[in-house]
């Protein structure tokens, strides 16, 4: 089954979609020199959407960075564990729009750090967001979302003090009603979306997976559910 994550951050409103595109224009390529290396950064903005209620880019960030790396020597005596400084490097994707919302193809921080504070000057230029998984839960018992087809719990108080239900309408089983007062990690939900049936997952730390359905990059509908689900990302 086709499935794509993503990862839902906000950029801080100081700064415009247009700035945006224009530092990552004018600093498309460039080079961090610490005391033992040269590190590389590049940004590429492969594809615009453009429409009258939502516009946003479509590009890749690649960056080198160091880190250390234990490397094993045996001799006849002993084996030693020596620390390396080396050079690796990470790609990400990253779809940014004039709503203040950022998307990453990962939830990696190190690269949302990276990509914050060499195209919008500091770290907590964007920030990560959270999904209120637990309003999601009532909603769904309330009646206002459907179609739950899997849950997350922890910190249960009892025996069995976390686990996760798959299935179909896994709230109406008796045993999902035994954890309704445990900590929800993550919910999956049937969403209606203009005439579509989608099938997401959310997680309380800003992911959304969407299944059956194989997204290619100028594609709007993660902006669409996002915008649908406002109210429970904060």
């Amino acid at each position: 089954m086709a499935f794509n994550n993503r990862w839902i951050c906000k950029y801080d409103n100081l700064f415009s979609f247009d700035e945006i595109k224009e530092n990552i224009k004018t600093n498309d390529f460039f080079i961090e020199n610490t005391n033992f290396n040269s590190l590389k950064h590049k940004i590429d903005i492969y594809d615009e959407y453009s429409s009258e209620k939502l516009n946003f880019i479509y590009g890749k960030y690649g960056y080198e960075y160091e880190t250390n790396a234990s490397t094993p020597q045996i001799t006849e005596e002993k084996i030693i564990d020596t620390g390396d400084l080396i050079v690796k490097t990470n790609v990400i994707s990253f779809w940014i729009a004039d709503n203040n919302i950022i998307l990453f193809s990962l939830k990696d921080a190190k690269s949302k750090n990276k990509f914050a504070e060499n195209i919008l000057t500091d770290e907590s230029s964007i920030r990560n967001v959270d999904i209120d998984i637990k309003k999601i839960h009532e909603d769904v018992d309330k009646g206002k979302l459907s179609d739950m087809w899997a849950s997350a719990f922890e910190n249960r108080d009892n025996n069995v003090n976390k686990g996760s239900f798959y299935g179909v309408h896994v709230n109406d089983d008796p045993i999902y009603s035994e954890t309704e007062e445990a900590t929800k990690n993550f919910v999956g939900i049937m969403k209606d979306i203009g005439d579509e049936k989608i099938k997401l997952k959310l997680t309380k730390d800003g992911g959304i997976q969407i299944l059956g359905r194989q997204l290619n990059p100028l594609d709007n509908l993660p902006f669409n559910i996002i915008e649908d689900l406002e109210e429970y990302i904060s």
